[in-house]
């Protein structure tokens, strides 16, 4: 009886010594910026469209009163290509608080499985933008 209570004090007396591990702290970090935070969206019609064929691209976002929006920039990389701004929105004089959409047609690359890529770049009174992405790939 006494070497089971010996065996158990033992185990319970490691386990609390293992438990009592002092955690290591976090680096420090910096604060660069603050980035825009709205809700938004980008979307295709057709993820998988035959080549040459038009795509819809719709954009929709809402223009929050408490970070009001600069301007919203739609940029689009074919293929290993670099990107291009294809469409640009001043926003700055749109209502707030209230959802926009805009629609706009977008021709598929000619060429069979070539992958675009779409990039909704948001932009409002603070350092860093906010980005949506969205992308089809020609059949």
């Amino acid at each position: 009886m006494k070497k089971k209570f010996l065996y158990c004090s033992i185990i319970a007396l490691a386990t609390l010594l293992i438990a009592c591990e002092e955690n290591e702290t976090m680096p420090s970090y910096k604060k660069l910026g603050t980035a825009t935070h709205t809700m938004a969206g980008i979307s295709v019609s057709n993820a998988a469209p035959l080549p040459s064929e038009n795509v819809s691209v719709l954009i929709s976002y809402v223009n929050p009163s408490s970070d009001p929006l600069k301007e919203i920039s739609v940029q689009a990389k074919v293929g290993a290509g670099e990107f291009v701004e294809i469409k640009k929105f001043d926003v700055s004089s749109d209502p707030m608080d209230e959802l926009k959409t805009d629609v706009f047609l977008f021709p598929a690359p000619a060429s069979a499985a070539t992958t675009v890529v779409f990039d909704m770049v948001i932009t409002s009174q603070k350092e860093y933008p906010q980005v949506k992405r969205t992308s089809f790939k020609t059949k």
